[in-house]
């Protein structure tokens, strides 16, 4: 064995051990806490307001959160050495908190498209009637009056909120191909763009463009593990709509490969970029096990003929089984190294 190739085994070792730290059990651990304090939030929360929240609002804010701030907030943090702070966390749980909300406020109509333009973009005349509009006005509130560019902040959300009314077409199965994606795109990219205005320092465009493209991976994961519940409620999503399983795939590899040019453009240094590294490729772990039951599931055939013919437990992605967590760790730690050789090459770093 020659000297190269001991150090090139010694760094793939430091490399695997990153991998696990910073990327599938980071998720585990820090997740998990990070959701016993949001629950903690909320709970104080709802004694502040003196009322009960929907129990699926909570659930799905803490589920979220939970997730996104080891993989996501303290991604774009960790390139500036440290994790997110107390106050960037608040702010992100108050922001999903409104997300939650509001999706209840436009899927069960709980409010008229009247009411949603005013509590959006008139807050301070809104008259709330239920503690979900409550604390989505002391959220919303709040949040806008810590953004520093309002300007900026202002034309994104409105973009969202756009979307969010567009994406009522999803239940129209008439939509092309092509108004899907701009729909998908925009869903994700826009609410995700929306929490680095939360963050404690200014993000550079190139920043911003990464944490659009970020968004765009979560929705594309989270449309692919939501194949079976989209069904039932006859929502249109692209792993819907794109039968074939290999066009998928390439589909989903080339925002990949987006998300991978634009973190080797950061202005930081090669080993800041390293754990971001971990963090996006572990997100897209899990959507590469659903891809890879889809793919089971059209076997030999040209496509997935009839998906809504297929049973449950071949669409549903548990996370709770071991092979599951193995395959995302391998398959991390394999995307990790192609894009930290890639980044590297394409950097001029020796």
């Amino acid at each position: 064995m020659n000297n190269t190739t001991q150090i090139n085994l010694f760094t793939k070792a430091i490399l695997f051990f990153k991998v696990v730290y910073f990327g599938v059990s980071n998720v585990i651990l820090t997740g998990s806490l990070e959701k016993k304090w949001a629950e903690q939030y909320i709970q104080k929360l709802e004694r502040d307001f003196g009322a009960k929240l929907n129990s699926s609002v909570v659930k799905r804010t803490v589920v979220s959160f939970g997730g996104f701030i080891p993989l996501a907030s303290n991604a774009f943090t960790r390139l500036r050495n440290r994790t997110s702070n107390l106050g960037e966390r608040e702010r992100l749980l108050l922001y999903f908190l409104c997300s939650a909300i509001f999706d209840d406020f436009t899927d069960k109509k709980e409010l008229s498209s009247d009411d949603l333009y005013q509590i959006s973009f008139h807050p301070e005349e809104y008259q709330p009637k239920r503690i979900e509009e409550k604390i989505f006005l002391h959220a919303h509130l709040k949040l806008r009056a810590y953004v520093k560019n309002k300007n900026l902040y202002h034309s994104i959300v409105t973009e969202l909120f756009q979307v969010q009314k567009d994406s009522a077409n999803q239940f129209n199965s008439f939509l092309s191909e092509e108004e899907l994606k701009h729909i998908t795109f925009t869903k994700g990219g826009s609410s995700t763009l929306l929490c680095h205005f939360y963050l404690d320092f200014d993000a550079s465009e190139i920043e911003q463009k990464c944490w659009r493209q970020l968004g765009v991976l979560f929705q594309l994961t989270d449309d692919l593990l939501d194949i079976f519940d989209d069904l039932q409620v006859g929502q249109d999503t692209l792993p819907i709509r794109i039968k074939d399983v290999q066009v998928l795939t390439a589909f989903f590899e080339e925002q990949m490969e987006i998300m991978k040019n634009l973190i080797a453009e950061l202005p930081f240094p090669y080993k800041s970029k390293e754990q971001m590294v971990f963090s996006i490729a572990s997100i897209c772990s899990v959507g590469w096990i659903a891809l890879h039951q889809l793919s089971t599931i059209q076997g030999d055939q040209p496509e997935i003929a009839n998906i809504k013919a297929v049973e449950r437990k071949a669409l549903i992605v548990d996370m709770a089984k071991i092979s599951n967590l193995l395959f995302c760790t391998k398959f991390t730690y394999d995307t990790s190294i192609k894009w930290i050789n890639d980044i590297h090459f394409s950097n001029g770093t020796n």
